[in-house]
């Protein structure tokens, strides 16, 4: 390499990134329920596969705009069991940007009383639950 080509930095798919935040959360809350989200287009990809019509298919038949990753676990507190605390993670990569759909799918989540946040990485994560006190 020369002196005269930057080193690029690293900016991990957003794939990779679901995953290491994924086994972050399942290390550091195993009491949690943790799950992704597939993205609409991997699910009607696999559903269609072959069979031609997939691309026709409208985006909201698929729930597009729902975070990257949610999950579910009990609450702070002496709260009946029946209480329960949402989180969604909405992963992106250093220079993603939140789509309309999932601008939507935020609103109606806090709307709901969930927590939401967009993440690039664990630590971002690591913020988030500390600013909720989880």
């Amino acid at each position: 390499m020369t002196a005269s080509k930057k080193q690029a930095k690293p900016n991990p798919l957003e794939r990779e990134r679901v995953l290491a935040i994924l086994q972050y959360l399942q290390a550091k809350y195993p009491k949690w329920c943790w799950t992704r989200q597939e993205p609409p287009g991997a699910v009607r990809a696999r559903a269609y596969r072959g069979k031609g019509y997939a691309k026709k298919m409208p985006e909201d038949a698929w729930g597009d705009g729902v975070a990257d990753i949610l999950g579910i676990g009990p609450a702070p507190g002496d709260f009946p069991s029946a209480w329960c605390r949402a989180i969604a993670f909405e992963v992106k990569r250093i220079t993603g940007r939140q789509r309309l759909s999932q601008m939507y799918f935020e609103e109606r989540w806090k709307k709901a009383r969930g927590l939401y946040s967009v993440v690039h990485d664990v630590d971002d994560v690591i913020a988030a639950m500390k600013a909720w006190g989880l």
